[in-house]
């Protein structure tokens, strides 16, 4: 009997223990204020606060938006693990490489994944102390969630979910912890299908 009360006390205290952590998860996704909107002639962008993530529906974009990214460097190969300059595959380490927005301008990235973890972008991103970010999920059926975390991944500053075919637009700033000496990433979870640019 008291092997059973301290294997039940056992489990009570590890249920305890976890219980904060995916609470805490549900807390961070719940800070951004989503706004869906018919196209982007309908974003006040002057009146967005740094919570806000603007939704529009991919067929609804302009269609010089898409041309506006750089893609030169998107996927030649089926195989998404080789070649595709704009994500890299998470493997054992995130990138190192930096780009610096003040200095470079903007990055353009693009990539896919169905079966690895995460996917990262090839560099870590700094120079600004707020930035524009806009992420088009291509996947017909699964939302795909991006995190911008510090270059050791031991500081989320966001966390932002897009829908199945849906474009988000939002800001990354000093109200997320951001300025311009901090470097960060962002790191996708699988499925992902996604293009996209920081600036």
């Amino acid at each position: 009997m008291k092997k059973l009360v301290a294997a039940i006390l056992s489990l009570t205290t590890l249920f305890s223990l976890v219980i904060p952590a995916t609470a805490y998860s549900v807390t961070e996704a719940d800070t951004n204020n989503y706004i869906y909107v018919e196209s982007l002639d309908d974003v006040d962008w002057d009146s967005l606060s740094s919570n806000d993530v603007i939704l529009i529906p991919n067929e609804n974009l302009p269609t010089n938006y898409q041309s506006n990214y750089n893609l030169s460097d998107s996927l030649t190969s089926e195989n998404p693990i080789q070649n595709y300059p704009g994500i890299v595959p998470f493997e054992n380490t995130p990138p190192s490489a930096v780009w610096n927005i003040a200095n470079k301008g903007q990055y353009n990235f693009s990539g896919y994944t169905f079966d690895s973890s995460y996917l990262y972008t090839n560099y870590i991103f700094t120079g600004k102390s707020s930035y524009r970010i806009s992420i088009t999920n291509l996947l017909t059926s699964d939302s795909t969630t991006a995190k911008f975390m510090g270059s050791w991944q031991l500081k989320t500053y966001r966390t932002v979910s897009v829908i199945a075919g849906v474009t988000a637009i939002f800001s990354l700033n000093s109200n997320h912890g951001i300025s311009s000496s901090t470097q960060w990433m962002i790191r996708f979870t699988a499925p992902v299908k996604a293009e996209g640019y920081v600036k």
